[in-house]
């Protein structure tokens, strides 16, 4: 049952009725505390209404209960930055050291240290994310932006156009 609610959740989304799909997720998490997948998706559908704190909540259970889970550590740390929280570095990190190979990961990690400051590991781990994956245009614009705040802006201005 519970792909069924996922897929119906995502159709609510898609229908721009994210409002039904909180309902509906909610409503399954109440009767399935454990179900971690549902959980998550809990988690991502407050993030996107903007229920900073509910999200922070389900995400916190997802990891508590699966600290291991890369992709849930990621998307926790994208919602700590919005809210600019400053454990969002750590669940970074630690997301980017589960997978190291996922240029995802790394690109958050990376923007992260950039937006805090830390522009030579931010440059660095984001040129890591970039050679995994050339063709993604975010990681391409988070370079270009780091480089372009660490005075590189030729360096910069490549990346854009690479992006």
């Amino acid at each position: 049952m519970a792909p069924i609610a996922l897929t119906l959740a995502q159709a609510y989304i898609g229908n721009r009725e994210a409002d039904k799909a909180l309902a509906l997720l909610d409503g399954w998490i109440k009767k399935n505390p454990k179900d971690l997948v549902i959980m998550r998706a809990l988690g991502e559908v407050q993030s996107l209404l903007g229920r900073n704190d509910e999200a922070r909540k389900s995400y916190g259970a997802v990891i508590a209960a699966s600290p291991q889970d890369a992709s849930a550590l990621n998307s926790y740390a994208q919602l700590l930055y919005r809210i600019k929280d400053p454990e969002a570095i750590r669940m970074a990190e630690k997301a980017m050291k589960l997978a190291p190979n996922q240029a995802a990961y790394a690109d958050t990690y990376g923007w992260l240290l950039a937006e805090r400051g830390d522009l030579e590991n931010g440059v660095r781990v984001l040129r890591e994310a970039r050679l995994r994956e050339p063709g993604n245009g975010q990681i391409r614009w988070h370079l270009a932006s780091a480089l372009a705040k660490a005075g590189r802006k030729l360096e910069a201005k490549d990346e854009l156009k690479a992006a």
